[in-house]
């Protein structure tokens, strides 16, 4: 059965990319109610895909390919990082999807959960009436992916790392300053994590097996060699990333939704208001 695939007009929908970052996708595939639209990006036409059937289409490898197709470069740079998972193909794609699936299982995703509840109650333990709920939200989060991760991190590095981590996000899609803001956070954290693997790998950093940074360290790829130290620093600030939300227009629906789901007195300043 043939359809008319919604597509934006005009020539092309790049700056519209770079302005709109994530929600680029969603705000056309709601609009019409569609899991497929057709756009312009580089001057190339372009399908966006959503839904479950467009995750699975997208997640078959016999369809498509990732290696020298599937990013530009200003986007590796900042978001992904070079020559991470996002870019493989065939088996070294699929070697390397295990190792990070074998740290999504249920029960890590579980743990992931009670570390979460812990640094909220540990905040609100506090008692702070007046705060800025995104910035002291993203530091929670910094904690929580670290020690979920088993990635030792100092409360005076806090701050400095939820910057870093919250500029990958933000800046990957823009032009100018920002960029170039977002490539100096990526080296900073990917410099700060290798140092880190190169410890756990001289046992000098002890950590828990089954962590994060404990199998980014020891993972042999599909020709049983270790992982560069700043390849395994990507892939693992990944991971870090994964476990910690930043969009800010989604940030307190997920605060307010995890204390709901654990069924915790929700603090003051995250009960709904009247309007």
């Amino acid at each position: 059965m043939r359809v008319n695939v919604p597509k934006d007009k005009g020539l092309d929908h790049s700056l519209a990319l770079w302005r709109e970052g994530y929600e680029f996708i969603p705000n056309r595939v709601q609009k019409h109610h569609f899991d497929v639209y057709e756009t312009k990006v580089l001057g190339e036409r372009t399908a966006l895909l959503s839904g479950e059937a467009g995750a699975r289409l997208f997640y078959n490898t016999n369809r498509m390919q990732r290696s020298g197709a599937l990013l530009p470069n200003f986007v590796l740079k900042t978001l992904f990082g070079e020559n991470a998972i996002q870019t493989m193909d065939d088996t070294a794609h699929e070697h390397r999807k295990l190792l990070f699936m074998s740290l999504m299982t249920a029960e890590a995703l579980e743990r992931l959960s009670e570390i979460t509840t812990k640094h909220w109650e540990d905040f609100t333990a506090k008692g702070k009436k007046d705060i800025v709920l995104y910035e002291e939200a993203s530091k929670i989060l910094t904690r929580t992916a670290c020690e979920w991760a088993g990635v030792p991190i100092l409360e005076k590095e806090v701050p400095m790392r939820t910057r870093d981590f919250l500029l990958m996000i933000d800046g990957f899609g823009v032009l100018g300053l920002k960029h170039l803001e977002s490539r100096r956070a990526r080296s900073r954290t990917e410099k700060w994590i290798e140092r880190l693997i190169l410890d756990v790998r001289a046992g000098k950093l002890q950590v828990e097996k089954g962590t994060a940074i404990y199998e980014m360290s020891s993972h042999r790829d599909h020709q049983n060699k270790l992982l560069n130290p700043r390849m395994a620093a990507i892939e693992l600030n990944s991971l870090i990333q994964c476990a910690r939300p930043s969009r800010s227009q989604n940030l307190l629906h997920l605060v307010r939704q995890h204390w709901k789901n654990t069924r915790k007195l929700k603090p003051a300043f995250l009960r709904e208001t009247k309007s």
